[in-house]
């Protein structure tokens, strides 16, 4: 189960109005954050003070190390001074790891939160030099320092100093932090709401490295505007999308509000989240075959391959849907199928879709592309026959993610599915003739020419017949 904390929130001038609201909402730890001044290091070196406080409230606590932590400027006094900061900062972290094994999770190291720092940058009339980019050589030796140094400080205990996405990772700066991913005392914090307001830019780099995910900022946020920092539910981000990332990776979440006002509304949204989700995993257990059905009543289940997730859609999914495939003519011409003018058009479309879950006979999968966390296409059985056990697979996929292998990686994970999970006898597709991408397709997932209807569509002037293909269950 996924541990929910707070940020230290600005409104709250002291620790114990934090930890009092922290214990009010049944938070489980704080997030302290070291660019207040409440909250340097040596402030935080008085543990018997925090110790006392958490107790109190049955929390503990994260650090959120200073924002301008800097360990590769080129004054080396200022260099020192942060590297002196973090080792007292690991020490501090050390004294707290019992209220974790206490009142937190014992399988999730305790985190101390890092940013990158850019640098400064020297403007030219026609461009901009990043000074870390053109001295790499000096700035990496700073992180060999650093890695090093961690290592020693951090030693066998359970702490991981993990690296936040901010406005979009420079690329001497994943370089960086790639060789600090290389030593286990580090990890990475995704931060949704600052991902969002990015355009995504970080999304590729995160998921490539999502083994090392171990802490995340939950936030709402949206890319036009760029907003971040919202309650939950006030943007256009899928937050249940995130969520399961989350508990995938056995993560820590803050919620990373700036006001009491939308923590609140924050900690009753994901109450009426578990709430729904509960109530949708009960709804799937309760599922019943109809008296004539020769198939499993089970849904849209979660269906996870090498580069891809399907999943049931949301409503969250109408901008990624619209704007990757359902708005295109030429996609929708060749799935035949008008295209969508807008968002609103989209979202009823979807709340159609959505609607047909509670049968458990619609198996409707988005395609989500786990590098870019972006909805790309659709896949499902549309037609089903359940007392002749036989169904007919349909998919789409956006002009963008096309030559890729995307469709028959998605439609050879939906023919399992048919035959394990649902129990077809037979699954069938059609195409065109003119469809020779859908042809390779059909072929590639191993499926038999069955035969032509002839002149089965008039599409574009002209009539065109409907080639016919199938796979049937192996028996015994």
């Amino acid at each position: 189960m996924i541990q929910f904390g707070m940020p230290t929130l600005i409104e709250n001038a002291t620790l114990e109005e934090n930890v009092a609201l922290c214990k009010s909402l049944d938070l489980k730890f704080i997030e302290l954050n070291m660019n207040f001044p409440e909250y340097q290091v040596d402030k935080l070196e008085d543990t018997e003070n925090l110790i006392s406080q958490a107790e109190n409230a049955g929390i503990y606590y994260t650090i959120h190390l200073d924002e301008n932590l800097n360990i590769a400027d080129f004054n080396y006094l200022v260099t020192d001074a942060y590297l002196e900061t973090v080792r007292r900062s690991v020490e501090v972290t050390k004294k707290l790891i019992p209220l974790r094994d206490k009142y937190g999770d014992r399988t999730q190291p305790l985190t101390l939160n890092m940013h990158m720092n850019h640098g400064i940058y020297i403007t030219l009339p026609d461009r901009k030099v990043q000074m870390y980019d053109r001295d790499f050589e000096t700035y990496m030796k700073s992180f060999e320092v650093f890695r090093t140094k961690c290592e020693e400080w951090i030693g066998d205990s359970d702490i991981r100093i993990v690296i936040e996405n901010t406005d979009g990772f420079r690329d001497y700066e994943k370089k960086a932090i790639e060789y600090l991913l290389e030593s286990p005392k580090f990890g990475i914090t995704w931060d949704i709401g600052h991902s969002v307001a990015v355009g995504e830019k970080d999304v590729p780099f995160i998921l490539e490295h999502q083994d090392r995910l171990i802490h995340f900022h939950i936030h709402d946020g949206s890319e036009k505007p760029p907003k971040n920092h919202l309650a939950l539910g006030d943007g256009e981000i899928n937050l249940s999308e995130r969520l399961q990332l989350a508990e995938k990776r056995n993560a820590r979440c803050v919620l990373e509000t700036k006001t009491v006002e939308a923590l609140k509304n924050s900690v009753q949204w994901l109450k009426n989240y578990s709430e729904d989700s509960t109530a949708a995993e009960e709804q799937k257990l309760s599922y019943k075959n109809e008296d004539n059905a020769r198939i499993n009543a089970c849904g849209t289940l979660e269906i996870d391959t090498k580069r891809l997730l399907l999943r049931a859609f949301c409503p969250a999914d109408a901008k990624s849907v619209f704007q990757n495939w359902a708005g295109d003519e030429n996609v929708q011409g060749m799935y035949g199928e008008p295209a969508y003018k807008t968002i609103e058009a989209v979202q009823e479309l979807l709340n159609k879709y959505i609607s047909g879950y509670s049968t458990g006979y619609t198996y409707r999968w988005a395609v989500i592309e786990k590098a870019s966390g972006e909805c790309i296409g659709q896949v499902a059985y549309f037609l089903v026959d359940k007392k002749n056990s036989w169904g007919e697979i349909e998919y789409c996929i956006g002009a963008d993610y096309q030559g890729k292998g995307y469709a028959t990686e998605a439609t050879k994970a939906v023919i399992d599915y048919g035959f394990e999970t649902i129990g077809f006898n037979k699954v069938q597709i059609c195409v065109r003739p003119s469809n020779i991408k859908s042809k390779r397709v059909i072929e590639k997932c191993g499926f038999e020419y069955e035969g032509t209807l002839r002149d089965y569509f008039f599409i574009n002037g002209t009539y065109e017949g409907r080639m016919y293909y199938s796979l049937l269950a192996k028996k015994g």
